[in-house]
């Protein structure tokens, strides 16, 4: 028998709610067990919906939260059909690195699914993290760009401050204008956009920051105004941005 014996369903899926229900538990008893003279550690509640089980630790104002994911590593010879028209970054980072990046391993990640109305919990999604993380550290459509020796883009400065930009209108506009829904995916998610659109380096000089940044916020602004967010990677849409 297999250690995911005892999380199998019926028809033969893994229960995401059962085995994420199952890290908890083993994270509350590890954080119950540590010393009073160790460095103050909390488990939040559970947040639905959220594949995240979120640690604070440290005391106000020196607090920090830490969010812990569950991921089952899959190996397989190729990617899920729903991923063939995904990934267009031929013209940005080339075939080469595109088919590097087919070769490594995907996870899935327990998230609820919305199907109409109805919200599935037992389900999995696709995350490509590890892939979107790597793009973002190695974003030049040249191998020099952003190093001692190379031209200095403003790819990740856009990025920066889009997510700034965001968290500043959140705080002075709240959820009055439907600015809740947004998070750190959706800017990620325009960024990537963007560098398919622009994917030469010498469209993101970094002395032109402001203009960069003003095609970067265009970009974002249709995409969560035309219903056209979904993820970089693969076909199915993830999030939709309601009016």
């Amino acid at each position: 028998g297999s250690d995911l014996d005892k999380f199998l369903q019926e028809d033969g899926t893994i229960a995401a709610c059962k085995m994420l229900f199952a890290l908890r538990n083993i994270i509350k008893k590890i954080v119950k067990s540590m010393t009073r003279t160790e460095m103050k550690v909390t488990v939040d509640k559970k947040k639905a919906g959220s594949p995240a089980i979120t640690l604070r630790i440290g005391n106000p104002p020196m607090e920090i939260s830490v969010d812990i994911i569950l991921a089952l590593e899959v190996r397989s010879q190729s990617w899920p059909a729903s991923t063939q028209d995904g990934l267009k970054i031929e013209k940005w980072l080339g075939r080469k690195v595109k088919q590097e990046y087919k070769w490594k391993p995907i996870y899935l990640v327990p998230k609820h699914a919305k199907d109409g109305r109805v919200i599935k919990e037992d389900t999995w999604r696709l995350s490509f993290s590890h892939i979107e993380k790597d793009m973002i550290k190695n974003h030049g459509n040249t191998k020099t760009c952003c190093e001692s020796n190379g031209v200095k883009c403003c790819r990740k400065n856009c990025l920066k401050l889009l997510k700034h930009l965001l968290d500043q209108l959140k705080t002075k506009h709240g959820n009055r204008r439907g600015l809740d829904k947004f998070c750190s995916y959706h800017a990620k998610t325009a960024f990537f956009q963007a560098c398919v659109r622009w994917p030469d380096d010498k469209q993101w000089l970094f002395t032109d920051l402001e203009s960069c940044f003003q095609n970067f916020w265009i970009t974002f602004w249709i995409a969560s105004t035309t219903h056209t967010f979904h993820t970089f990677l693969f076909l199915h849409t993830t999030f939709l941005v309601d009016n």
